[in-house]
């Protein structure tokens, strides 16, 4: 009876354990999205800041001011980004994808991101599509991709133009994300999803939106595929097999 008693005793505390994790987990993602989210707003108060600190000429005061909360800005920003390197695994709950609401959403979020306006969206998303998955992870999938084409468009064409396919095949969904930006170099292509890397020096991204599409991906058993020529643009595509597949199929799709 008392071995009985302490095998009971060990499995509540197991049990209380991954609760604990499960918990820690819908946590770390809802933490996660309102980190991302907020990044771009973060970035246009800065930008907005010291354009007026140029413009403030010999008014010591409003300097001083100003100052202050572009230095207390900066603060923000590297909170922001230590959230974002601790947090980007988490699990969250399967349900019916509505891929044409994932991308509205997506947009709506980066509305103030510099260049978004002179950007033109073109959507096709296939008819009757259904599909269970992980709409939070894709939320922020489809984000990332959405913020670097927009970030690394191409400063010499007439429209920044991104272009979203989404369809069904045999073994999944197939989806495309393509741009007119600058393109990616060809030796480059390989170190793109690690921490810290940016395609440009010049270019205010943080160098963690690949690596958590790539994170997120992996935790749904997704893979990603890049294809980019250096001013041309990229395309990434994005492979997810049905949940029921992955179990008896862990190869990716063909």
């Amino acid at each position: 009876m008392h071995q009985l008693k302490m095998v009971d005793e060990s499995e509540e505390i197991l049990i209380k354990k991954m609760l604990r994790d499960e918990q820690m987990n819908k946590l770390e993602a809802g933490l996660s999205m309102v980190a991302h989210d907020i990044q771009s707003p973060i970035a246009q108060v800065k930008g907005l800041l010291e354009l007026a600190l140029l413009k403030s000429d010999n008014n010591r005061e409003l300097r001083e001011i100003l100052e202050k909360a572009i230095e207390s800005n900066g603060r923000l920003q590297g909170k922001v980004e230590d959230i974002l390197k601790r947090t980007g695994s988490f699990n969250s709950d399967i349900e019916e994808v509505d891929f044409r609401a994932i991308i509205e959403k997506a947009k709506e979020s980066l509305e103030g991101v510099d260049g978004y306006k002179n950007t033109k969206f073109i959507t096709r998303v296939e008819d009757d599509l259904h599909y269970w998955g992980d709409t939070v992870r894709l939320q922020s999938v489809f984000q990332n991709l959405i913020e670097n084409a927009i970030k690394y468009r191409n400063p010499k064409a007439d429209h920044n133009i991104i272009i979203f396919s989404v369809c069904r095949r045999e073994m999944g969904i197939i989806a495309k994300i393509t741009d007119n930006g600058i393109g990616i170099k060809k030796e480059l292509i390989p170190f793109i999803f690690e921490k810290d890397f940016r395609v440009s020096d010049t270019n205010d991204g943080h160098g963690m939106g690949l690596y958590l599409v790539k994170k997120n991906l992996n935790a749904m058993g997704g893979y990603l595929e890049v294809e980019s020529k250096e001013g041309e643009g990229t395309t990434f595509t994005i492979k997810l097999t049905d949940n029921q597949v992955i179990k008896k199929n862990a190869d990716p799709l063909s």
